[in-house]
C-alpha cells in the first residue's frame, strides 16, 4: 500500500511539471533575446545577448559582480553574450581573429573595465569561464556616464570606413570599445574570393572591383 501511494505521488509530480518543462509556447521573457548586426566595409559584426531590465534596481551597485568576484559578468542575461566577426579585427588596437566569442566583462568601480573575448563561446553566463584557458583577448574600456537606459542594449556609433564604436548601455553607464578592420586587406581578400565564383562570368563585377581598387 505504501509503495503504491509513493508511486502515485511520483507520477503526479511528473505529469504536473512536464508541461512547464517541455512546452514550446512563445511567451514573453523577462530578458528577451536580441541580435544586433552591423557591417564595416565587408566585415559583419553580430552581437547576440539577452536583455535584462533595470526594474528600479541600482544594477551597478547590487546586481553586477565587481572585480571578477566571484565571477565575471556576462554582459547580459542567461547564456553568455556572444560577438562575431567575419574577418580579423582590432579591438581597442589589439588583434582578434575572425570568429565567434563569448563576451564577458569585469566591472571595476572608478577604474577601467576589462572586456574579455573567450573562444569558449557557449557558456551559461560567466560561471565556468576559465581566464587561463578560454580567453583569446582582454582589453580595457573606460566607462562613461550616459542617459538612462531601462533595458541593456548594445549601441553602434562613430562609424568610419574602417572603425566602429560598440558600447554596452544600461542604466546610467555606457562602456565603449572600438572595432577596427584593415579595409584594403579585407576587401581585396573578399573580392578575390568572390571573383572565383559566379561573379567571374560577369564583366560588371570585374569592373566594379577594379574601380574600388583604383579609388583606393
Amino acid at each position: 500500500m505504501k509503495t503504491r501511494f509513493l508511486l502515485s505521488l511520483l507520477l503526479l509530480g511528473i505529469f504536473s511539471i512536464t508541461p512547464a518543462q517541455f512546452h514550446t509556447l512563445n511567451i514573453p521573457q523577462a530578458s528577451p533575446f536580441v541580435t544586433e548586426t552591423q557591417k564595416i566595409g565587408v566585415t559583419d559584426i553580430s552581437v547576440a545577448y539577452s536583455s535584462p531590465a533595470v526594474r528600479g534596481r541600482k544594477v551597478y551597485e547590487t546586481v553586477i559582480p565587481k572585480g571578477g568576484k566571484p565571477i565575471a559578468w556576462r554582459a547580459g542575461a542567461n547564456m553568455n553574450t556572444t560577438i562575431s566577426f567575419s574577418t580579423d579585427v582590432l579591438i581597442n588596437g589589439k588583434a582578434l581573429k575572425a570568429g565567434t566569442y563569448g563576451f564577458h566583462t569585469i566591472p571595476n568601480d572608478g577604474e577601467d573595465w576589462q572586456l574579455i573575448f573567450a573562444h569558449a563561446s557557449q557558456q551559461w553566463g560567466s560561471y565556468y569561464l576559465d581566464r587561463q584557458k578560454d580567453v583569446s583577448l582582454e582589453v580595457n574600456a573606460n566607462p562613461e556616464e550616459n542617459h538612462f537606459v531601462e533595458r541593456l542594449n548594445y549601441s553602434f556609433q562613430n562609424r568610419t570606413d574602417s572603425t566602429l564604436e560598440v558600447a554596452i548601455e544600461w542604466e546610467n553607464k555606457r562602456i565603449p570599445f572600438t572595432v577596427e578592420v584593415d579595409l584594403n586587406t579585407t576587401v581585396l581578400t573578399s573580392l578575390r574570393s568572390e571573383l572565383r565564383g559566379i561573379n567571374t562570368y560577369h564583366w560588371q563585377a570585374w569592373s566594379d572591383a577594379a574601380r574600388w581598387c583604383l579609388n583606393r
